[in-house]
Formats: C-alpha cells, sequence, structure tokens
C-alpha cells in the first residue's frame, strides 16, 4: 500500500513539474518575440507621450523576463506564466506599433 502511494505521488510530481516546464519554455519563447524593428529614434518627436512608450518598451520586456526568472525560482505562481507573457507582449507591440515600428511575429506567438 505505501508503496502505490509513493509511486502515485512520484507520479503526480513529475507531471507537475513537466506542465511547469513545458509552460516556462512557451514563455520563453514568446518572449523571444520581444523585438521592435524599424524605429528611428532620428526622425521621432521627442514628447512625453514618445517617451512613455519607449519607457513602455523597456518596462514590459524587463517585467516579462523578471517573470520569467522568478516563475523558474518558484516565487511566483499566481498568475498563470504563458498569460502574463502574452500580456506583456501585447503592451510591447502596441508600444512599438506607436511609435512607428514593427514586430516581425503575429499577435499571438504561440498560436
Amino acid at each position: 500500500m505505501k508503496i502505490a502511494l509513493l509511486f502515485s505521488m512520484l507520479f503526480i510530481l513529475t507531471g507537475c513539474s513537466l506542465t511547469t516546464s513545458t509552460e516556462i519554455e512557451n514563455a520563453e519563447e514568446i518572449f523571444t518575440h520581444f523585438d521592435c524593428k524599424n524605429i528611428d529614434n532620428e526622425q521621432l518627436s521627442h514628447s512625453p507621450l514618445t517617451a512613455f512608450h519607449e519607457r513602455t518598451l523597456a518596462v514590459s520586456k524587463d517585467r516579462a523576463l523578471k517573470y520569467i526568472q522568478d516563475y523558474k525560482s518558484g516565487e511566483i505562481t499566481d498568475i498563470p506564466i504563458e498569460n502574463f507573457i502574452q500580456e506583456q507582449y501585447i503592451t510591447y507591440k502596441s508600444a512599438c506599433e506607436l511609435l512607428g515600428g514593427v514586430t516581425l511575429h503575429p499577435t499571438h506567438p504561440t498560436k
């Protein structure tokens, strides 16, 4: 009886770690899409709005990276990692487009 319980606990723990590993891999794949191209800084008007969008680019990318690192270390589990990284990517992509740049990936890079 104890052996069956031990094997079932091992199976459950292995399944959880595989799921977490897949989630992290998917999140890291989304993170590779955080790349804004074709922004011509010399032609941008340096207004408060432009500064806001430039800051949004940096902050959303930094948040995504920190969340991945914290998730790997077990510090964060309250929001599914893929959802959080996807939300940050949408914010990043929007700021990129508003600055006249383009991301070379679809809106939902995992789909």
